[in-house]
């Protein structure tokens, strides 16, 4: 489940089907700066300073939180632990809007399911300032 100013969504699956969904939905605004080292990593930095250089249509910071909390709601369910934002590594593809969640951990594997590599998808809509941003995520039950 999600929700922010505009947008109320639920994802739902056959267990059979999927192992886990993660979908997370928010405001396209930028993160604040104080937030930013709670939340990306140094190297998740770096990339977004890239990212900003190449589309600065895109409130990028956000976007990774965003990926966090979809790879937290297909975590936790399965894991039943705290999964630290710093505990997972988002790479983002610009062109597929798609990212991959690297877990920093070795307990990933629960309930069968293998959560140490995640991939997801991802779309902007609106400028920063208006709109939303939103990522997904469903792993295949094994």
């Amino acid at each position: 489940m999600t929700h922010c100013p505009g947008l109320r969504a639920a994802a739902v699956a056959s267990s059979s089907a999927f192992g886990g969904i993660g979908i997370d939905a928010e405001p396209h605004e930028v993160l604040p700066p104080e937030a930013v080292e709670l939340i990306l990593l140094p190297a998740e930095q770096q990339a977004v300073a890239q990212l900003e250089a190449e589309d600065p249509s895109i409130a990028w910071h956000k976007l990774i939180f965003s990926a966090k909390e979809s790879v937290f709601k297909t975590w936790f369910p399965l894991a039943r632990k705290w999964l630290d934002f710093l505990e997972c590594e988002i790479t983002i593809d610009q062109q597929a809007r798609t990212f991959s969640a690297h877990l920093l951990r070795t307990d990933t594997l629960h309930q069968g399911v293998d959560l140490s590599q995640i991939t997801g998808t991802w779309m902007a809509e609106g400028p920063v300032g208006q709109g939303l941003l939103a990522t997904a995520i469903t792993v295949r039950s094994n």
